[in-house]
């Protein structure tokens, strides 16, 4: 509270107000606004981040991003076996990568061309690029081989150390 005197004809009256000084008052409007700013700004970046959690783990986004970014018309089963089997969740990333640093045609270009190269694999590769679901078992002559030992190869030689290399002239240790 504010105690202030008032003159007026000799008499002197004591008013108690309220103190309130305007840069409070501005102050608290502009925090609001950061504030509100702050809670917007938390909002988009969660729901922005749940979009990535959808297309990087639900494969039904998967297909559809490759898809909405590929210059394709009609979407098929190859496709779906195209954007979960072969490009999977690392290869879905290089395209977001693609998109926001190249843009959309380049893009769809580069998926198209993709998706070309593997329409033209033979079935045996593609089979072999899905996740297998059997176990697989050696045989010759009709009897089960154990698995194959792992083969151990020599270790490359150890690397000299730039003073150790032969120089041309003495100029380079300068």
């Amino acid at each position: 509270m504010c105690d202030f005197n008032i003159r007026t004809l000799a008499n002197q009256n004591n008013k108690t107000v309220q103190c309130v000084l305007m840069m409070n008052m501005i102050n608290e409007k502009i925090f609001l606004f950061f504030y509100l700013w702050l809670c917007f700004v938390a909002t988009v970046t969660f729901i922005n981040l749940c979009y990535h959690f959808a297309i990087f783990f639900i494969p039904f986004y998967q297909t559809q991003y490759v898809f909405l970014n590929s210059s394709k018309k009609n979407k098929n089963l190859e496709f779906d076996e195209f954007s979960q089997q072969f490009l999977k969740s690392d290869g879905i990333l290089l395209v977001k990568f693609i998109r926001q640093n190249a843009g959309g045609r380049i893009t769809s270009e580069i998926i198209n061309d993709v998706f070309e190269k593997y329409l033209a694999l033979p079935k045996l590769e593609k089979e072999l690029l899905s996740p297998s679901k059997h176990k697989i078992t050696y045989k010759s002559n009709g009897e089960i081989l154990p698995n194959p030992e792992i083969v151990h190869f020599e270790e490359t030689p150890k690397r000299k150390y730039l003073q150790d290399l032969p120089l041309l002239s003495a100029s380079a240790y300068v």
